[in-house]
């Protein structure tokens, strides 16, 4: 799994409602959910260090005013500064969203995976890449 997907899992299961499970099941995905959660949180911590590095003084300066008091050379210098951030941010943060995050599903019975679903509103894919990762 891709540190990217398993942020998006993270966030899913974290507005996920476990119902019915038994205790075994409830306890598998949490233990799933804690792992996901310190991958989230190092991607986090890597977008805060891109952002922070590559910030610059003319750009904090140019975005720190309201937009409406930009001339249109500074609104045109602020959007190329916000382009070429992003495309950076892209450069720096796509490998690492990329890299294959080191994570071992603790396992539910079909049982819980059905008990799971009915309290919560999936859609096919996340039924899909959910059964194929949770359920023993």
């Amino acid at each position: 799994m891709k540190k990217s997907e398993a942020v998006i899992l993270n966030d899913l299961l974290g507005q996920s409602k476990l119902g019915k499970m038994s205790g075994a099941g409830k306890s598998a995905v949490i233990r799933t959910k804690i792992k996901l959660g310190r991958i989230s949180k190092e991607v986090e911590e890597a977008k805060q260090e891109a952002i922070n590095s590559l910030r610059t003084p003319e750009f904090d300066r140019l975005n720190s005013k309201e937009r409406s008091e930009l001339t249109s050379e500074e609104s045109a210098e602020l959007a190329n500064l916000m382009e070429q951030m992003n495309r950076d941010f892209a450069q720096v943060l796509n490998p690492i969203l990329m890299d294959e995050a080191d994570i071992e599903w603790s396992k539910i019975s079909a049982d819980d995976f059905d008990a799971f679903c009915e309290v919560n509103d999936f859609n096919v894919a996340q039924l899909e890449f959910l059964m194929e990762n949770m359920v023993e």
